[in-house]
């Protein structure tokens, strides 16, 4: 966990120090003639006893600080998106972070980091991040590993001032075994006295842009949806009418990344859909 780092390093010189302590008592006891004692007349044994408690109840410690949150070390095929979020408004904010996955490659496994780096089974942050007037904050990466997957897994990533989860600005990013290691995917602007100003909410549930398009490797399309909608989803499909991308829609406001490489050449069609209803239709050509 990240923001424990400092106690790790205080809890393991203690351990360090015990160890070492402990060798000097096994030093000094191959000098002596019979067992070690101190004041208290503790035989060797004894100290050992205690030290190895103590060393124990470190350790437990250390695993205690460690919870929710973990230390991830990064594998060298392991993708990191990045999400800048920014903070427009006139007062701080505290800010948590939310991932919902979509469709996942065999093998594959991703996990966030916010707060904290967090285990793959956690999806909501438990804390929060302080974002002051005019700031960006640049911590936040979700990772992928591909592993033995082959193929798309579509993630998405919202972020929310604490306590207000419906109004939320989200994006979605497809990951695969082709991503860039590191790679900065877009930025959202929070202002807590308007709302997410990220895009800009327009309070209806609409297609609001795709650019680049015509698009060669990746486009972003950006969306709006109202707080009330249970369902969103958008679906890419080919002149034939073949379905070749969905994602979630997330949040009041948010992007989708769109991986057009992996299409062919010619045009298709964006649709969303809000609670079984089709509410929009823009065109995105395709050309590499």
């Amino acid at each position: 966990m990240f923001v424990a780092f400092p106690h790790y390093i205080s809890l393991l010189w203690k351990v360090a120090e015990i160890v070492l302590q402990s060798e000097s008592f096994l030093r000094l006891s191959r000098r002596s003639a019979g067992p070690v004692t101190l004041n208290a007349n503790f035989t060797l044994n004894q100290i050992n006893d205690w030290v190895m408690k103590r060393i124990l109840s470190l350790f437990i410690l250390i695993s205690c600080a460690a919870a929710p949150g973990f230390t991830q070390s990064a594998s060298k095929t392991e993708r990191h998106g990045q999400v800048w979020v920014g903070n427009t408004g006139p007062a701080s904010i505290a800010v948590k972070c939310e991932r919902f996955e979509g469709v996942q490659a065999a093998g594959s496994y991703n996990y966030f980091c916010w707060d904290a780096c967090y285990d793959t089974l956690v999806n909501i942050s438990v804390g929060t991040l302080p974002i002051a007037p005019g700031d960006t904050n640049k911590f936040f990466y979700g990772a992928y590993e591909p592993r033995t997957g082959t193929g798309n897994s579509t993630i998405t990533y919202c972020f929310y001032v604490d306590g207000t989860p419906s109004d939320s600005a989200c994006l979605t990013l497809t990951f695969n075994e082709n991503s860039p290691l590191d790679s900065v995917y877009g930025i959202i602007a929070i202002n807590p006295v308007v709302g997410i100003e990220f895009i800009g909410n327009t309070g209806r549930n609409e297609i609001l842009g795709i650019h680049p398009n015509p698009a060669k490797s990746a486009t972003a399309l950006s969306y709006s949806l109202m707080q009330n909608v249970n369902v969103g989803q958008l679906v890419v499909r080919n002149m034939l009418g073949s379905a070749v991308y969905r994602s979630d829609l997330k949040g009041t406001v948010g992007q989708v990344i769109i991986p057009v490489g992996q299409f062919n050449n010619g045009m298709y069609f964006c649709t969303m859909i809000v609670d079984n209803k089709v509410y929009a239709t823009k065109r995105l050509v395709v050309n590499h």
